[in-house]
């Protein structure tokens, strides 16, 4: 139950930046991360995990020397491995 509630509440932050910043904002990725935290960990499901990570990535790839795109390489590389697919953990 407490991680439903979690999962909620992310997904009504998310939604507030969104409406409140522009789509592609810092914080909008941060929360996007911790959803995808939320769903890998608490829920376990790592395939939902992916596409908010993806999208979190994209954002941060604004600025690519920022430690932010560094740790969103990070937890998707985790989701990567929890989905068994070593070929998209590979680097480019």
């Amino acid at each position: 139950m407490r991680a439903a509630r979690t999962c909620s509440l992310l997904e009504r932050a998310l939604r507030i930046h969104e409406a409140s910043l522009d789509p592609d904002h810092p914080t909008v990725a941060t929360v996007l991360l911790n959803l995808a935290a939320a769903a890998l960990h608490t829920l376990g499901n790592a395939a939902d995990a992916r596409p908010l990570i993806e999208y979190a990535l994209r954002i941060h790839e604004a600025h690519p020397a920022h430690p932010d795109v560094a740790m969103a390489i990070v937890n998707l590389a985790t989701v990567l491995q929890a989905l068994s697919d070593a070929a998209g953990a590979r680097l480019p």
